[in-house]
């Protein structure tokens, strides 16, 4: 649990790749699938105000990130999804 003393925690993936292509969403947030690993299963993604990265992420170029957790309800489903809170081209 969080709150106002237990701050909410930021996780951190090396070398994920795009599994779909990074769309623009109201031209400032950036909202894809991202995958780890060869499972290939993929996690939604969504950063506020990323939007210029749409370009930069490919399939075959892996990156880092770091991120929040979140229940995300859409329709009735709810699904995993990754608040995106950096992003760095992996070296």
């Amino acid at each position: 649990p969080f709150g106002p003393h237990n701050l909410e925690p930021t996780f951190c993936a090396r070398r994920v790749f795009v599994k779909t292509s990074p769309r623009l969403i109201k031209e400032a947030h950036l909202k894809m699938t991202i995958y780890q690993g060869a499972h290939h299963r993929g996690f939604e993604a969504i950063g506020f105000g990323m939007a210029e990265w749409a370009n930069q992420l490919i399939p075959s170029q892996p990156f880092d990130i770091a991120f929040h957790l979140s229940e995300n309800e859409y329709r009735g489903n709810k699904s995993l999804q990754l608040i995106l809170k950096d992003i760095k081209l992996a070296e």
